[in-house]
């Protein structure tokens, strides 16, 4: 895509959240699926590696797009939650495991076929998992998980990511209500 195609919408603000819009004024699609979609329209299949590894999922595209992950995107459901380990685009018609970290430390039952979660890692957990250095990743993201329940006041029985969100629900709706999607957005700047 051309940059001169390229233009920036008017700021939108709420709290400590700043919001830019930035529009595309070519209709040149833009053919790459998202691992949401891909999820709930069956394209996308997630499930666990032959041999056992909190660390790694078998992924399948089976569209005819590029799959773009992105950097802490959550999965839930199977042996337990993963968030993506890195921003990656996958090829169509393709089998792979991917690099995952487990973001629910006190369950490893089988619950369900991994699913979209909807939540994406907070940028303290992707910050940290980035410039980890000297411990082992898994302890960095469960840390960096059990920090996030203590500054929210919330507590799960499995230290799940996806709980400390749910039951702030609440709160992050009311950000959510007050950015609206634009006309031929492509993509967004925030600014906390």
């Amino acid at each position: 895509m051309n940059l001169k195609h390229l233009s920036l919408a008017k700021m939108q603000n709420y709290e400590n959240i700043t919001v830019v819009p930035i529009l595309s004024d070519t209709n040149t699609p833009f053919d790459v699926l998202d691992l949401k979609k891909g999820l709930k329209m069956g394209l996308v299949t997630i499930g666990e590696c032959d041999s056992t590894n909190v660390e790694k999922v078998k992924l399948k595209n089976n569209s005819i797009s590029p799959l773009i992950l992105l950097d802490g995107e959550e999965i839930a459901g199977s042996l337990q939650n993963r968030i993506i380990s890195q921003t990656m685009i996958i090829a169509p018609k393709s089998e792979m495991e991917i690099p995952v970290n487990c973001s629910e430390k006190g369950r490893n039952e089988y619950k369900s076929e991994f699913q979209y979660s909807d939540y994406i890692a907070n940028s303290n957990t992707r910050r940290k998992k980035a410039y980890n250095k000297n411990n082992p990743l898994q302890e960095v993201v469960w840390n960096s998980i059990d920090d996030l329940e203590t500054d929210k006041n919330t507590s799960s029985k499995t230290k799940a990511l996806r709980d400390s969100y749910e039951k702030n629900k609440y709160d992050i709706d009311s950000y959510l209500k007050h950015f609206k999607m634009e006309n031929n957005q492509i993509g967004v700047i925030c600014i906390v």
